[in-house]
């Protein structure tokens, strides 16, 4: 049983995925049951890395939304207060759609969010999105929700503006992802990001790190530089 399982350790260290593993101890189990011998273990599924989307995929995006003629042309305040309220808080898509005024403190520039387990947090308003979000709540009432829309419908606006803007994989959710990296990507500590995203876990925070490989060599530049005279 020790030979077996440093087998599937080394399997595990060499980089296989948890699902191929499972096969190798699929197939040990049986036989050595068979020679009187246990084995048991555990596997942890390896967590996907979400895809990593640039300011250049959301500014495509709302390119594609000021664009819209028409009949459709009234939701394009609508559409983009959605976008850019995604980009600019990293709010889940739930997070969203329960937003109502009373949640948005205009003197302060803070929203307030209940996130998973109805854990509150705060998120300042950035300014690019102060404007866009304070024209879109003019005449709301403090109990209106900003966007009433059920989660289905949102995700039908958004992938249909990327699979317009030629962008694939992009949801609601791709925008929390978005904000997370380029927080991490301008050397925002993973705590302060942990706490805009409202992750009880900094470990699930800590994914972002793989996303934005360039953050180990921005941090290394954030060092001070000192004048060579001489070497």
């Amino acid at each position: 049983a020790g030979s077996a399982k440093e087998f599937l350790n080394y399997l595990c260290q060499q980089g296989f995925e948890p699902a191929t593993v499972q096969i190798y101890y699929h197939a040990l189990k049986p036989f050595l049951a068979y020679l009187g011998i246990l084995l048991t273990a555990k596997f942890k599924k390896r967590r996907k890395l979400p895809a990593y989307h640039g300011p250049d995929q959301v500014q495509a995006v709302l390119n594609v939304i000021h664009a819209r003629t028409g009949r459709w042309s009234q939701l394009k305040e609508r559409d983009m207060t959605i976008v850019l309220t995604l980009a600019y808080t990293g709010i889940r898509r739930a997070e969203l759609l329960s937003l109502r005024l009373r949640d948005i403190n205009f003197r302060t520039r803070m929203i307030k969010v209940s996130g998973k387990g109805d854990r509150e947090r705060t998120i300042p308003i950035a300014d690019a999105l102060y404007e866009p979000l304070r024209k879109h709540t003019k005449g709301t009432q403090p109990s209106d929700r900003l966007f009433p829309m059920q989660p289905r419908r949102l995700w039908t606006i958004i992938t249909r503006y990327a699979a317009q803007a030629g962008i694939e994989d992009l949801h609601p959710h791709s925008f929390r992802h978005y904000f997370a990296t380029q927080l991490v990507e301008n050397g925002v500590s993973l705590k302060t990001v942990q706490e805009l995203l409202g992750h009880a876990d900094i470990s699930t925070t800590a994914i972002y790190l793989d996303v934005v490989p360039k953050h180990l060599s921005n941090a290394v530049e954030r060092l001070p530089k000192f004048a060579l005279t001489a070497i």
